[in-house]
């Protein structure tokens, strides 16, 4: 097929032609038009328990899935130990009134690692709605959290938790 005809046709008709999809399934999917391997998919589902017990301010049962050497890095706050993460996020659940409620709506994974893009909610005590789009990736070894990468807005953050203290 040439070139120019690609062009006419257009980006999406060229990544159809091409055998890409042009938008992933509701939810995100592992591989596109492939099963998973059976660790890949067994790393998704700790990924999407470590949300649902963030969700539900299990910080403890969150943290019991990540090794005791994890590495955390969330933006705007850079590296922290296992012990300095499960802190900063067990003080932003007491900010909390409702929520935080999340929907997953993409996965990402292959081999050891796992990214969930996520939309989140909470009212905070401040009377604000907090809502931030986040990116967590998630670094696998022998079934554990090994390393687990938070990116958000952090504008959105400092904007809703002024003068809360936590976050």
């Amino acid at each position: 097929m040439s070139r120019l005809f690609l062009l006419a046709l257009g980006p999406l008709a060229a990544l159809q032609i091409a055998g890409c999809a042009t938008a992933p399934a509701q939810g995100g999917n592992v591989a596109q038009g492939a099963a998973p391997d059976t660790a890949t998919a067994a790393n998704v589902r700790q990924a999407r328990r470590f949300i649902e017990h963030m969700a539900s301010r299990d910080t403890a049962a969150a943290f019991a899935l990540l090794c005791d050497t994890a590495s955390i890095w969330i933006a705007g706050r850079g590296t922290l130990t296992r012990a300095e993460a499960r802190s900063l996020y067990d003080g932003a659940t007491t900010l909390f009134v409702e929520g935080p409620d999340f929907e997953i709506f993409g996965v990402t994974a292959a081999g050891d690692r796992v990214a969930l893009e996520v939309n989140g909610r909470a009212l905070l005590a401040n009377g604000r709605l907090y809502q931030n789009t986040y990116h967590w990736l998630f670094v696998f070894r022998d079934g554990k959290i090994e390393q687990l990468r938070e990116y958000n807005d952090t504008a959105a953050g400092a904007v809703a938790f002024e003068g809360l203290g936590g976050r």
